[in-house]
């Protein structure tokens, strides 16, 4: 899936810190580690806590393209979870 990186960073930005704190795959956005290498394609440690983050997003903060971005990241971390397969970032 390749999405404009102003989609991904709505989303991201709607991921509330856990006691003041980034956690899971926001955590790793928001202090830039790892995903924004452009050197290579960096693996989701968590796929079942990143997918557990983009579901408490309150989508009507959202505009409707950015819930349909986030609706397909969802559904692509849950066939990457079902299927027992590894879920990658990369930024391009």
């Amino acid at each position: 899936m390749i999405v404009w990186e102003g989609y991904f960073d709505r989303i991201m930005y709607q991921i509330e810190p856990v006691d003041g704190y980034g956690t899971s795959l926001a955590y790793y956005y928001h202090m830039l580690l790892g995903w924004n290498d452009e050197e290579a394609p960096w693996r989701v440690e968590k796929p079942k806590e990143a997918l557990e983050q983009f579901k408490t997003i309150n989508k009507t903060s959202l505009d409707p393209k950015t819930v349909e971005v986030l609706d397909e990241i969802c559904h692509l971390f849950i066939l990457g979870i079902k299927n027992n397969v590894e879920i990658f970032i990369e930024r391009d």
